[in-house]
């Protein structure tokens, strides 16, 4: 297993990623046209933290197959975490987790879970800090983890 920058030129990939993680998972938890818009974005939602510099990007490969991707924006926000369905459960999430804390220079880190990742997230440290939302019948819980710099 090894992680690297994703760049731009992973782009098709890395959706393709995101494609299969958010059906076989996060599509339940979806309300109303919530899919529908939350699908228009997914394409979009890659490239930008592909290409913007305010995003530290990467990717999870294991036998030279992506597996992972995530990213985190301003150091402080993370966007996306995605693990291939298939591989989840063995710690490539906590992984990329990882990665994404210590690249990060914030007192804090926040996001908006999907409802699907709630556990997953308190099992890492972070807390949920207000109430469930829904932004176009998209889900969500927001949460926050103090991250102790010495």
């Amino acid at each position: 297993m090894r992680l690297e920058k994703a760049t731009l030129n992973d782009k098709d990939e890395l959706q393709a990623l995101v494609l299969r993680v958010s059906e076989a998972i996060l599509k339940p938890y979806f309300e109303g046209d919530g899919w529908t818009f939350y699908l228009a974005t997914i394409n979009p939602s890659v490239e930008s933290a592909l290409q913007d510099p305010n995003f530290y990007t990467v990717k999870l490969l294991c036998d030279g197959e992506l597996v992972g991707f995530a990213a985190i924006r301003d150091s402080n926000y993370i966007t996306q975490l995605f693990v291939e369905p298939s591989k989840q459960g063995k710690g490539l999430g906590r992984r990329l987790l990882d990665d994404l804390i210590n690249s990060s220079f914030a007192d804090a880190i926040e996001l908006k879970s999907s409802i699907a990742a709630v556990n997953f997230y308190q099992n890492n440290g972070f807390e949920i800090v207000g109430e469930e939302g829904n932004h176009n019948g998209i889900r969500y819980v927001p949460m926050k983890k103090q991250l102790s710099r010495q």
